[in-house]
């Protein structure tokens, strides 16, 4: 009779895909020995020193075990550095006891030739002449096949150094810089801003943040200037009420490059009532961007319909709609005509709709579990209300063929993929769960 051993190549793979808990993956590797090379990729892929105990432990062990088996080097493909921001040589908050980082960092990034992204989170990059060793570790980023630089509460200092500290990953392709932190305003003289400036044509995605004052002066910035002439894909994480004035104008320097758009979820403070709509490129294809369908937001309704309305059709809409199980009762006529105007524009403006949905629930249910939710006729009201009146054109041309969606629920069609999540709406949080390194 078959058995779990006789199971061909292929499904074991995808049972190893499925269970990313290593301890059960090494349960696997003692009696399914055709799958180590699996295992090792599942194990290495992403390597985390997000603590002083991975960076002084962890981290030496690994080259441990690189010198004695070198093929456990070209497993390695994401490196996450920080986490905890106390990682910053010779910064403001530098520990004494991290002495060494830079040195084994830069063994790691030189031995693991086929790592492509790298996380450096509370950095605060110092000269070579402030931290000799620091000498050592860039010209490892300057060697190195880096091709995603991921910027996490980065210490900015000057734009200047921020270039140049872009400038050491030569074949980076992709630069993530969310959110910046500074240390005092100096970072704001105005001569600090008024230079020839390099040009980094490889870079074809950003993805930053726009709530700082730094952060705001970087984005004019780079829209004064060619910095960035080629980017393809473009997301803002954060953003304060002058964010659209400074994106008109990012569109405009990228309206020949510009294929991916991402935006965070509008205010009304950013959009008020008769803002003007967005010119989007040309070329662009995905539009990713966040709904609320609650009271009070018809002014970020407008301006999203009217935006789809104006430009040519979307190839990709992908989409992050938020509303709450009070919607039905709470929504005034003028916003329940704006909704209706959203699911028409939707409906005649966009081919494939990537869409995720997240309930609030009431705050007093504790159970993300939908068959055991105490509020679960009120969710499923919510869903109807959602479904069937506010957005019923959508539902038909992209959903048709779908089960009524529960919390959890992922389904495909040939124009849409659905996910359905909800959360207690007091706490902020979904019940997607989160993603989680491993920490070797």
């Amino acid at each position: 009779m078959p058995c779990i051993m006789d199971l061909p190549a292929e499904l074991k793979g995808l049972i190893l895909e499925a269970l990313a808990d290593i301890d059960v993956v090494d349960s696997l590797a003692l009696v399914w020995r055709e799958t180590w090379h699996d295992i090792r990729t599942w194990r290495f892929q992403y390597v985390d020193f997000g603590t002083y105990n991975a960076r002084s432990i962890y981290l030496p062990k690994l080259l441990d075990i690189i010198k004695t088996a070198p093929d456990v080097a070209r497993y390695i493909k994401q490196i996450d550095v920080g986490g905890t921001g106390d990682w910053e040589p010779e910064g403001p908050y530098y520990d004494t006891e991290e002495d060494g980082i830079c040195q084994n960092l830069a063994s790691l990034i030189n031995l693991a030739r086929r790592a492509d992204t790298i996380w450096l989170c509370g950095l605060f990059p110092p000269t070579t002449r402030d931290c000799p060793e620091y000498a050592v570790l860039q010209a490892a980023f300057q060697t190195s096949s880096i091709k995603y630089l991921n910027l996490h509460e980065y210490t900015f200092t000057t734009p200047a150094k921020l270039l140049e500290f872009i400038g050491c990953f030569p074949r980076v392709e992709s630069v993530e810089i969310i959110p910046v932190r500074t240390l005092n305003e100096d970072c704001l003289d105005e001569h600090l801003w008024v230079q020839a400036w390099p040009q980094y044509a490889h870079i074809t995605s950003l993805d930053l943040a726009y709530e700082s004052t730094a952060e705001v002066r970087f984005f004019q910035l780079i829209a004064d200037e060619p910095i960035f002439p080629n980017i393809q894909s473009f997301s803002v994480g954060n953003h304060e009420p002058s964010f659209i004035p400074i994106l008109r104008r990012l569109l405009m320097r990228w309206s020949a490059t510009l294929t991916s758009l991402e935006l965070p979820f509008l205010q009304p403070e950013h959009v008020p009532p008769g803002e003007t709509p967005l010119q989007l490129p040309p070329r662009l294809t995905t539009f990713n961007i966040g709904v609320q369908l609650m009271e009070g937001q018809q002014s970020c309704l407008d301006f999203i319909t009217n935006t789809l309305l104006r430009n040519q059709v979307i190839e990709r809409l992908l989409i992050t709609v938020r509303y709450s199980h009070q919607c039905a009762y709470l929504m005034t006529s003028a916003e329940t005509d704006a909704i209706a105007r959203l699911d028409t524009a939707i409906v005649e403006r966009v081919e494939y709709l990537v869409w995720e949905a997240m309930l609030a629930r009431p705050c007093t249910c504790n159970s993300g579990n939908a068959s055991t939710c105490i509020f679960q006729d009120v969710c499923r009201t919510a869903d109807e209300w959602m479904f069937k009146k506010a957005l019923p054109k959508v539902t038909k041309k992209f959903f048709t063929g779908m089960p009524f969606p529960e919390p959890g629920d992922f389904h495909r069609g040939p124009f849409a993929t659905r996910e359905h999540w909800s959360y207690d709406s007091d706490s902020g949080s979904d019940d997607e769960d989160a993603e989680v390194g491993l920490i070797i």
